[in-house]
């Protein structure tokens, strides 16, 4: 029996089982992640040498003139266990870590887990998968938040792939966020949506627009298609300014207005 339990135990069936127990299922981001991670030994003693967490999200990716929903890993962090697991033996530990500043914020179609895994030599890796919703941290919240009082309203937030060097941050892709201006803003009629990037750092945050003019008659349909409607543009809201919602907005409304 001893060489069939060996190799049920490798091929998975009734093997080692590993699940991650998380303190909270929703996070801002640069806050930290804790859980607990549970190990239940399977029929044979097993060594497991490393534990992977692994905080990963999905992104949209052209591929043949389509569009593919693929996983992309935020963040892994790998844990020493060396701990031997004999036989239906349960071990706990706690765990935290980090999430970044700039990881993507969650969405329903745009989802984040983390996928827990053991390194144990001549078996299949025992999985876990749990889901987390990441929200704004508190810079982001406050951008967004002076957005929607110039009158917009969120729309839509993508992950798009992307293989450019000019990327915010060392992910493959960006997330965009999508504003509309609402039916009783002034903007209504004037454009039809910006879209921001935004860059969390120590001393403040950094918002890449994208402004998209209305198209008006045959020049603004032309420009439209020729994609010469859309202004980029940026601007750096330091920490100590942060809390001046007027002095933001105003700064806001400037950049969007100068680009019209």
């Amino acid at each position: 029996m001893g060489f069939f339990n060996n190799l049920t135990d490798s091929l998975g069936f009734g093997g080692t089982k590993v699940d991650a127990k998380l303190s909270n299922d929703m996070v801002r981001q640069g806050d930290l992640i804790q859980g607990v991670i549970e190990i239940k030994g399977g029929k044979v003693q097993r060594v497991i040498d490393n534990v992977y967490l692994k905080l990963n999200t999905l992104c949209e990716k052209e591929s043949d003139d389509k569009t593919i929903m693929v996983s992309e890993t935020i963040q892994e962090i790998k844990i020493n266990a060396n701990v031997t697991i004999n036989p239906k033996e349960m071990r706990s530990f706690p765990f935290e870590f980090r999430v970044s500043n700039n990881a993507p914020i969650s969405t329903s179609r745009f989802q984040t887990w983390l996928s827990t895994s053991l390194d144990i030599k001549s078996a299949i890796d025992p999985t876990d998968k749990d889901y987390i919703k990441v929200v704004p941290n508190e810079k982001l919240q406050r951008v967004i938040e002076i957005i929607e009082s110039l009158g917009f309203r969120i729309d839509e937030i993508d992950n798009e792939y992307t293989s450019s060097n000019n990327r915010p941050h060392r992910y493959n892709f960006i997330q965009e966020i999508e504003f509309k201006p609402m039916s009783n803003s002034i903007y209504r009629g004037r454009l039809d949506e910006i879209e921001i990037v935004s860059s969390t750092t120590d001393d403040g945050i950094l918002i890449r627009f994208e402004i998209d003019r209305k198209a008006k008659g045959l020049r603004g349909f032309f420009m439209e298609i020729t994609n010469t409607d859309e202004k980029l543009t940026s601007i750096f809201i330091e920490n100590e300014n942060l809390n001046d919602i007027n002095y933001v907005a105003s700064l806001i409304k400037d950049r969007i207005d100068r680009n019209l």
